[in-house]
């Protein structure tokens, strides 16, 4: 979405206070806008708030006469608690592995489960489904279940073959690209930095309105250390300054991704709580809501 963060958070909030007063609070519209909510919360580096507004639609959805697990809305929700999840054990600060692994692990039964449930709706080419196994991908590495029949690389390589049937220029097939580049890294595959740079071209090729759009900042943040996993640490270091001034301007100093980047860059030894220099992290690209 082009424009300001906060602009959209509040745009996103108007729209669900005014649901609340129109259908209630537990109608399943406004638990959706809710959603919506949650997810620019995310979006701001707000992940706390993130998750307990989706913890407590997940509840609203569950209680006595709610929508149950098998709604809509419900599984919109578990797919967006599951991205909050995995930012959470990704970004935040001061967390054991422990409690890293804990996340993801929560987030890959909840992706698991929303996929099988939107397969069930719709089949597996479903947009649903393949939204949902692209988070489960991402978790999967996060894991370190990289290989085999159901692992990351297959389910990433699955769901990018998927979106380019919806067009090679289609902005989830780009995000696909990045993201896939994320798992061929992890396996030491030569191809990964070269796929990584043709998601973010086009990337900004397609949101060239908004240089600094959070999916090509983000993008950014990961082709940086595709450069360095390819042994080009100048390139990095120049695309990593670049892409930190790029959210300085969208997100302000304190935003988890800012920090990742200015802990990649040494200007800050304790950011990100676990990044540094020489231990870059990477976070997959979400695939905005259909």
């Amino acid at each position: 979405m082009v424009g300001l963060p906060n602009d959209s958070l509040e745009q996103h909030k108007e729209v669900h206070e005014r649901r609340v007063r129109v259908l209630g609070e537990q109608h399943e519209l406004t638990l959706r806008s809710s959603v919506h909510v949650a997810s620019r919360l995310r979006e701001i580096g707000r992940y706390d708030d993130s998750l307990t507004r989706l913890q407590e639609i997940y509840r609203h959805t569950q209680e006595n006469d709610g929508l149950g697990w098998t709604h809509m809305t419900t599984l919109l929700a578990a797919c967006s608690l599951a991205s909050t999840l995995r930012h959470i054990a990704t970004l935040s600060p001061g967390l054991s592995s422990r409690a890293r692994r804990e996340n993801a692990d929560s987030a890959r039964m909840l992706n698991t489960r929303a996929r099988d449930a939107f397969v069930v709706y719709g089949g597996s080419r479903h947009p649903e489904a393949l939204v949902s196994g692209v988070g489960l991908a991402a978790d999967l590495r996060f894991l370190g279940r990289i290989d085999g029949a159901h692992g990351a690389r297959a389910l990433a390589e699955e769901h990018l073959a998927a979106f380019r049937e919806w067009g090679e220029d289609h902005l989830f097939t780009r995000i696909c690209e990045v993201n896939l580049a994320l798992v061929l890294r992890d396996a030491e595959d030569e191809t990964a930095a070269e796929l990584s740079e043709r998601g973010l071209r086009g990337l900004k090729q397609i949101l060239y309105v908004d240089p600094h759009h959070p999916l090509i900042l983000t993008a950014s943040l990961c082709h940086a250390n595709m450069l360095v996993f390819a042994g080009d640490s100048r390139a990095a270091r120049e695309l990593d300054e670049v892409t930190h001034q790029g959210l300085l301007e969208k997100f302000g100093p304190d935003h988890p991704l800012t920090l990742t980047v200015a802990a990649h860059l040494g200007l800050r030894a304790d950011a990100g709580g676990h990044a540094s220099p020489d231990n870059r992290i990477s976070i997959e690209l979400d695939i905005p809501k259909i």
